[in-house]
């Protein structure tokens, strides 16, 4: 993980445990947020990216981009492309240090695409970075945001797709048992 890339320098910000929540609790909100195509870009102007770094990174199993423009871009795309999209949070939780921290948000992403029988859920896990600042009202800005699903789930979950990938899984399980059962003879009388 790279270091804290933001330009301004970092100050001590001390906290009690009732601060701690209250930005915990916005974080919480903030997943919500970016992972409900209910809301607006301009919701998300307002509520979630004045609280992110102008240099901020997202990672995903796709891509990298890095920087504002490009974040908001990624957010703004998706709510343009026709899908419907909702997340089902289930548990989160920070770590904190002295200078800020790594909120962990777990939950089930829901997409429908276009059509409403094009439905499919995918286990997501948001992970925030941040750092305290006294530079906003809310007390925190997000530097790092790293998204983790699985693809293999994704594919699963797809409609048509996931049922040639399931069969191509059934086909493949029986491949490699019979292929380690194999070896596992012959090295067996061999040894014999």
């Amino acid at each position: 993980m790279e270091s804290n890339p933001q330009d301004q320098q970092l100050v001590t910000v001390t906290i009690d445990d009732a601060k701690k929540k209250a930005i915990e609790e916005h974080l919480v909100a903030i997943v919500q947020m970016l992972y409900d195509s209910s809301y607006s870009i301009e919701t998300l102007d307002e509520q979630v990216f004045r609280y992110c770094s102008d240099r901020i990174t997202f990672v995903d199993a796709w891509q990298t981009p890095k920087g504002m423009d490009n974040y908001r871009g990624q957010f703004n795309g998706l709510r343009n492309m026709g899908i419907k999209f909702e997340f089902d949070r289930r548990q989160y939780g920070t770590q904190w240090r002295k200078e800020g921290g790594r909120f962990i948000c777990e939950g089930w992403f829901t997409t429908t695409v276009w059509l409403p029988w094009l439905r499919f859920p995918l286990r997501t896990f948001s992970i925030h970075e941040f750092v305290l600042t006294d530079q906003n009202d809310k007390g925190f800005l997000i530097y790092n945001h790293e998204e983790l699903w699985s693809f293999t789930e994704m594919l699963e979950k797809m409609p048509i797709v996931g049922t040639l990938y399931n069969g191509f899984r059934w086909f493949a399980a029986r491949f490699f048992a019979a292929s380690f059962g194999f070896f596992s003879t012959a090295n067996k009388l061999r040894d014999d």
